[in-house]
């Protein structure tokens, strides 16, 4: 073996996943010289796995922090590279308003029934200056 291969590009964590019920690919894939990338899913960022390393892009469906780890795989004349890790965190839910949530539906209410009783206010003592001018 003459020594290790490099990483052209850098795989890079997906930001702002969140979860939708299907499964969604959790980072970009990187490319390498002298060897091919491939990945795994960790258990923790401190330990790489030893089993389950594959050219595939790893996918996750639920909400939580998932460890990718990544290598390459080095060809007959280069050896492995240390692997690294990504944490990539899929969300429970968006962070912005969503259609139907209840505390929406409430906030729309009362800022209509706030803009009427201020827009009827406003009729009224316009009415009333009139009147009192006579």
């Amino acid at each position: 073996m003459c020594g290790e291969p490099k990483v052209v590009t850098e795989p890079k964590a997906k930001i702002g996943l969140v979860y939708n019920g299907t499964m969604q690919e959790l980072i970009t894939a990187g490319s390498a010289e002298g060897g091919q990338m491939q990945y795994a899913l960790g258990k923790d960022s401190r330990t790489a796995p030893t089993a389950g390393w594959s050219t595939a892009i790893p996918k996750a469906m639920d909400a939580g922090t998932y460890y990718v780890w990544y290598k390459v795989a080095g060809d007959e004349n280069h050896n492995d590279s240390v692997p690294k890790v990504l944490n990539v965190k899929i969300n429970s839910h968006s962070s912005g308003p969503r259609t139907g949530d209840e505390n929406n539906i409430v906030l729309w209410i009362s800022l209509i029934a706030g803009t009427f009783v201020l827009a009827g206010g406003a009729i009224v003592l316009f009415r009333r200056r009139k009147k009192s001018k006579k």
